[in-house]
């Protein structure tokens, strides 16, 4: 049932683009489905927007939040990057560029674009580091992580990345119970919320709590 409604509003959307809409009636419409959270047929219609005004970085913008809110972090990723090229505030939109580059193991990326751009804020700057360097160290670099997250635990700007770095140099000193304490002071509220509750499964996983642990894959899951 769940195909043919995705499917039906994909026709119904064609059907309705016949009648020379253009990219702002796509765009108004779309935002429409988002208020009655119809994401197939938000997408479908953004989708449109941006193919009639592939200049427009507000429309490639809903385009990647969409793609986000979906799963589909590749998509995301690639329209949040190409919004921030076409002049989308890169400090507004870099921290859910690389959080979708993160979650679609985009490591190349990660660890390449963006490299010494002085229009970041300092807090910014922080966030973008602790994804590199949560990236170095989930392949195997961990000494480039470590120097990565030194300066970030350190700091008061971005108070998740600090609590998260400083959770990490507690973990890579196999002091799991500490860390774990750590973990748990990020808030739903911050920045970094998800991937706190990736690093608390894991460590709960490590110190043998499997309930505690699967709790909490599930819920970085359905954080996502």
């Amino acid at each position: 049932m769940k195909k043919y409604s995705i499917l039906a509003a994909a026709v119904m959307l064609a059907l309705g683009g016949c009648g020379g809409k253009d990219a702002a009636d796509h765009y108004a419409d779309a935002k429409q489905y988002l208020e009655q959270k119809n994401l197939s047929a938000a997408t479908i219609e953004l989708k449109s927007a941006v193919q009639q005004e592939p200049e427009n970085k507000d429309y490639r913008i809903a385009l990647a939040q969409a793609h986000a809110a979906v799963g589909d972090m590749a998509a995301a990723a690639k329209e949040y990057d190409k919004a921030i090229g076409l002049g989308a505030d890169k400090n507004s939109y870099l921290i859910p560029l690389f959080k979708a580059w993160f979650l679609a193991k985009d490591s190349q990326s990660i660890l390449s674009e963006y490299q010494n751009d002085n229009g970041l804020s300092t807090d910014v700057k922080h966030y973008v580091n602790f994804y590199r360097a949560f990236t170095e160290l989930e392949t195997g670099e961990t000494e480039k992580a470590l120097a990565l997250f030194a300066p970030i635990s350190e700091q008061s700007d971005a108070k998740d990345a600090a609590v998260l770095a400083a959770t990490f140099k507690l973990i890579l000193d196999n002091n799991a119970e500490a860390a774990l304490e750590k973990v748990k002071s990020v808030q739903e509220t911050d920045k970094l919320y998800d991937e706190s509750l990736l690093i608390m499964a894991r460590l709960y996983q490590q110190l043998n709590m499997t309930e505690l642990a699967n709790q909490h894959f599930q819920k970085y899951r359905d954080w996502e």
